[in-house]
């Protein structure tokens, strides 16, 4: 049973990369000024009886959280529940970039993520920005961006939690498409990109290079569903 503490506790990234990890969630947004991946693991060495902490990461080229929100028993769990209410530190807009945990089977991966669509109030209009440019991630985010300046100047806001939300039909059909192995790989390869540009855009406020993510990227990607030619 999963136990949420009720003040988080930080972890330093070294303690993070020096513990083993298991990803129950992870979901990035594309941004060439400075992409955001968020995960939630379970850390610590997996044995019956043992007991796991549960960590929330966020991971930009400036700033990066590592935080303990919780633990649990190891072998007290069921994967589909666990990585539902891991979803609660998937926060922010909504992601394009989703990455299964392995710990699901391969029927459960697109209901559980569409559940996971829905709670972003941003989530039609991310869809709608994706159909215009399937397959073109800088394309799509150029656009998005352009869309936001013109906004800002004009003042043509629309607040987000005035979008309608997704319902189970759209969120399904969403999910398929964030998950399909060709839109992954665009995405995932986009936000490399991004990644490495916003960090050499501005050296001097990058904490986190290429090197240091991709080290932490791997370890995530070891226990995540991903497709074989990524």
């Amino acid at each position: 049973m999963l136990e949420i503490h009720p003040f988080p506790k930080t972890w330093s990234r070294e303690k993070v990369l020096a513990t083993p990890l298991l990803t129950l969630s992870a979901a990035g947004i594309l941004n060439p000024f400075g992409p955001t991946l968020s995960a939630v693991v379970l850390a610590g060495r997996k044995r019956n009886g043992a007991r796991l902490k549960v960590l929330s990461l966020m991971l930009h080229p400036v700033e990066q959280e590592f935080h303990e929100v919780g633990e649990l028993v190891h072998g007290r769990w069921e994967a589909e529940s666990l990585v539902r209410a891991s979803f609660r530190w998937i926060t922010g807009g909504c992601p394009s970039l989703l990455l299964p945990s392995s710990v699901l089977k391969a029927e459960q991966v697109v209901p559980l993520h569409a559940e996971l669509l829905q709670q972003f109030p941003d989530a039609r209009s991310l869809g709608a920005s994706i159909r215009k440019f399937p397959g073109r991630p800088w394309d799509r985010v150029r656009a998005d961006l352009e869309s936001a300046i013109e906004k800002t100047i004009t003042g043509d806001w629309q607040d987000e939690s005035d979008e309608k939300p997704l319902n189970r039909q759209e969120a399904l059909e969403l999910a398929r498409m964030l998950l399909d192995p060709a839109f992954l790989e665009a995405e995932l390869r986009a936000f490399f990109e991004m990644w490495n540009g916003a960090c050499g855009f501005a050296p001097g406020m990058a904490t986190f290079f290429p090197g240091e993510f991709y080290e932490v990227f791997q370890r995530l990607a070891r226990t995540s569903r991903l497709p074989p030619q990524v």
